[in-house]
Formats: C-alpha cells, structure tokens, sequence
C-alpha cells in the first residue's frame, strides 16, 4: 500500500484505503505510506494529531482541511515535503514538529512557515 485515501473519496483506490472513522484523534501514517491524497482527513474534526514518516513525498490538496482539533503535525522528512496553502487550514493553532536540523528549512519553505509554532525533534526511525 503506498496511498492513504479515504474511503469516502477513493473510487479507484478502495483496496488501498485504511478505514478512518471520524473519532479518530490522532493518526500515525503506517511506513509504507508515500502519498497522503487530496481530501483524506477532510472534516475530521476530531483529529488532534498526526505523524508522517520521512517516506511521504506528496500530500494533496486539503488533506487536512476543517481539522479543526489539530494541534499537532509532526513531520520527519528531512526535506520539506512540497505541499499547497491549502492542505492545512488549522496552522495558527497547531504545532509543527520536525527533525532535528531541519527547523530553516521548514521555516523557509513557503506553505510550511505558515506554522505559528514550529519546534525541532529528534530524527524518528519509521
């Protein structure tokens, strides 16, 4: 499996889909996971956080729009995933955690320092 798409959303992908109920509260993507589609976690508000391991290399658009509830997003890419301003709606108020050494990078990178918050974290095996 190399996409998450949701199930509501997929059509052609309905095998590759991990079912996501809306009470989800956080989300760690499984590691074979490079690509998060556009509109995933759309409206899952009851999503707090999330982790996404270094082997994602694309996040469509508004994956993680009106995730009103999400406070925390951490990352571990070493380089930031090329994203659009539309796959987070919620970054006043979350957090944005990223591997030790990379926080100039993200912070410098358009769409990505847009975080109010932004700390860096240990590199995280996935």
């Amino acid at each position: 499996m190399s996409k998450y798409c949701n199930p509501r959303r997929c059509d052609g992908y309905r095998r590759a889909c991990i079912l996501l109920l809306h009470e989800t509260r956080y989300y760690h993507h499984p590691q074979q996971v490079t690509t998060i589609e556009a509109s995933a976690f759309r409206s899952c508000t009851a999503l707090t956080a999330i982790n996404i391991p270094a082997g994602v290399t694309s996040i469509g658009a508004y994956a993680f729009e009106e995730c009103t509830s999400l406070t925390s997003v951490t990352v571990n890419a070493e380089t930031p995933i090329t994203i659009t301003s539309d796959v987070f709606s919620n970054r006043a108020n979350a957090t944005l955690y990223v591997p030790y050494g990379t926080k100039s990078q993200y912070r410098t990178t358009a769409d990505w320092s847009s975080f109010s918050n932004m700390w860096k974290c240990p590199i995280r095996t996935m």
